[in-house]
């Protein structure tokens, strides 16, 4: 873009520029004054200027003292590039407190009004819409150069439901961004914590190697919903047809205290385990379960070979 020019004259002495400028041209006329009278015996036309000289020496000489600096600015503005991701896993379809599903909430705060967020941004950035779908991403507008290089018309809306399975803030942001460029910024819009593949915190630190600031912005409630999540289930990964299957499954517990709850384990509608037990809402329990391999119900025909294997050495299915 082209570069725009300024120079200025700037004072940075220790005394009163006022009083600076005042004293200069007093000392300069009283030099002058005291001069003038040579010009009498002086009959060349140029006798004054030696006189003139004096009086300007002197004048300059004064003025130093209030730290006269000529300060010249050339400055190149360029457009930056600002990256918005909106998360759109399932929990963004809940509401707070009787207010709007989150994704909504998100969707008025850069699609409405007048003149929309977007709009505004486009104004002075680069600005790029792009929709977290899980361990994909969707790319919904652009625009760019002022314009020169667009997907469209701004959106009204986003077009899309809150049901992606996961939140992946690491693997799915840095396909939103691209290759990074210096002046880029990412903005984050969610609600979760990262539930997928990768390491927000090596995405972080990947970001502030690049000088590539992150800004985050968050929906929901630190207080989580009365609910039970599944965290993890630790189980061998094969077993004989004799023995007993053992694990240990974990759940994330946030019920109030007191909740009846229960887990099961159940295969083709069998139930081969359960655990009654009350909620106590301090976070994550572990539940040990055993039940014999046999009491497995058989597999479907077309899915037998996807769920037995045959073990020459033992002679049985596990």
């Amino acid at each position: 873009m082209t570069p725009t020019t300024e120079t200025t004259l700037r004072f940075t002495g220790d005394y009163s520029v006022i009083t600076v400028w005042l004293l200069a041209f007093g000392l300069a006329a009283a030099m002058w004054f005291l001069y003038r009278r040579e010009l009498k015996f002086v009959s060349s036309r140029w006798g004054w200027l030696p006189a003139a000289l004096r009086s300007s020496a002197v004048f300059l000489l004064v003025l130093a003292l209030s730290g006269p600096v000529m300060r010249r600015e050339s400055i190149q503005r360029q457009l930056g590039r600002v990256v918005l991701a909106v998360d759109t896993s399932a929990s963004m379809k809940l509401e707070d407190d009787g207010s709007d599903a989150r994704l909504l909430r998100a969707e008025k705060i850069l699609l409405s009004g007048t003149t929309p967020l977007l709009k505004k941004l486009t104004e002075t950035q680069d600005v790029e819409l792009v929709l977290l779908r899980g361990q994909q991403t969707q790319r919904v507008w652009w625009q760019r150069q002022k314009g020169k290089d667009t997907s469209g018309d701004i959106p009204t809306k986003f077009e899309v439901q809150a049901d992606a399975p996961i939140t992946n803030l690491d693997n799915a942001l840095r396909d939103a961004l691209g290759p990074v460029t210096p002046g880029t910024a990412l903005v984050v819009l969610t609600d979760g914590q990262h539930n997928g593949p990768g390491s927000p915190e090596e995405f972080a630190s990947a970001m502030k190697q690049a000088n590539t600031p992150v800004f985050t912005v968050g929906f929901g409630t630190e207080v989580p919903p009365p609910d039970l999540s599944v965290l993890n289930v630790i189980t061998a990964e094969s077993v004989f047809t004799e023995e007993n299957l053992q694990g240990r499954i974990l759940i994330s517990d946030s019920l109030p205290s007191g909740t009846p709850a229960q887990v099961k384990i159940t295969s083709a509608g069998k139930t081969l385990w359960q655990q009654n037990f009350t909620g106590e809402g301090k976070g994550e329990r572990r539940f040990d379960f055993n039940f014999s391999v046999k009491e497995l119900p058989p597999a479907a025909a077309k899915e037998r070979d996807k769920t037995l294997r045959l073990l020459n050495d033992a002679g049985s299915q596990s």
